[in-house]
Parts: structure tokens; sequence; C-alpha cells
């Protein structure tokens, strides 16, 4: 992923990259090739890398001394450090979602607070979450969820979601088509992950049928009309 802090990332550095494609081909990414976003990196699912070239700035050892230590104060500060710990865990939403950060959200939203099995928030850093227990990894997965839950339940978006239907990915994450009536299957999966209170789906036939004719003779045809 294109990872970052303190101002810098990792998109502001890298020059190319060497790799495995999912059919064993070796590959070669250029940055003009590279599709950086926030914590995206386009070619995960599908390639391994194996090798990455980056720029440096030159600079004398007291400058680099002095600009490590300033982030390791700045760290000390606003992170915890010390602890078992995966680092900030929550990728801040979209501006088109919301323009606040992860962590204002989680404090927002009182997600803060929240605490259970040894996995709760760092009062230092409301996106780092601790673990002090050592029983299972699925504890920290349910913590994540629940706070993912929260926070869609408590803040209202407000947004229209525009999406295709029909067009999906298989086992190998690579693009396909869910086949007929895909639309009308994609509208049904998005509904009910989204909590929709309906579903309205226009087609540009003047009717339905109240039985597949291929497999019964007398069918009737239902004509809708619009007012």
């Amino acid at each position: 992923m294109n990872a970052g802090c303190f101002g810098s990332e990792i998109s502001n550095i890298f020059l190319s990259a060497n790799g495995v494609d999912y059919f064993g081909n070796i590959i070669k990414i250029a940055k003009e090739d590279f599709n950086f976003e926030y914590r995206y990196n386009p070619l995960a699912l599908n390639s391994i890398f194996t090798e990455i070239i980056l720029s440096a700035e030159k600079d004398d050892q007291k400058s680099i001394s002095s600009k490590i230590e300033k982030i390791n104060i700045e760290r000390t500060l606003s992170q915890p450090k010390g602890i078992k710990t995966g680092g900030s865990t929550f990728k801040n939403p979209d501006v088109t979602i919301s323009k606040k950060k992860a962590w204002e959200l989680i404090r927002e939203t009182k997600n803060h607070e929240l605490s259970f099995d040894g996995v709760s928030f760092s009062k230092k850093h409301s996106n780092f979450i601790e673990n002090k227990q050592n029983k299972s990894a699925n504890i920290i997965e349910d913590f994540c969820k629940l706070v993912k839950k929260n926070i869609f339940e408590k803040i209202d978006t407000k947004i229209l979601n525009v999406t295709q239907g029909f067009i999906a990915s298989n086992e190998n994450s690579f693009n396909t088509t869910l086949g007929r009536e895909g639309s009308d299957y994609s509208a049904a999966i998005y509904a009910y992950c989204l909590n929709a209170e309906s579903v309205t789906i226009w087609k540009d036939v003047p009717g339905v049928l109240n039985a597949d004719p291929r497999v019964f003779k007398k069918t009737q045809l239902y004509i809708v009309t619009i007012l």
C-alpha cells in the first residue's frame, strides 16, 4: 500500500518496482504506470513484488539525525509505543463520505471508550488499537467490526451511491460478469448490505410475466403503468 506518515509517503520517493504477476510473468512497474492512492495498491491481489527502487535526497549526517529525532519526538507524543498494536488501524474515509479523519469519527461516536477481552483504543491516539490479550486474533477482528458498525449507525453520510450492475470478480480476483439478470441481483445485494427499506428496479420491457414461459405454457403478462 502507499504508506505514509508525518507529511511524507511512499509515492514521493517511488521510482520503479519488479515482481511476478499471477501467471508467473516477470513484471516491471514504472512510477508513471502505477496508480498511487491513499493506502491502496492496485496490484496487491495479483502480484508479488520482489524489488523496489526508491529515490533519496543527499544530506549531511547532522541534518538527517535531527529530522529522525524530530519524528521520534512527534511519534512519542502522539502515538503509543512499546505495546502490542498494529499501528493506525482504520483508513480515513473518502472526502465524499466524510471530511473527518478516522480517529475523529471514532471519538465522535464514543468508540474510543470501547473495551472488551483485552482489546481497546489507545488513549494517545484513537485509531491505534491496543491488544492486551493472548487468546485469539478473532477478538481484534470482532472489535473492529463493532467499531465500524457503530460508526455507520451513528453517522449520517447522506450520499448517493452510483455503481454498475452485473460486474463481479472470480476466485482469482479477475473481472467477470454475473450473467443474465445480474443487474437485478446486484441491486438486491446492495440493498441488503445497505439495509435499504426497498428496492426499485426499472426495466425496458412492457411488464413482467407471472412465470417462466419456458417452463409453463400459460403465463400472464402484468402490464406496468407509470403514473
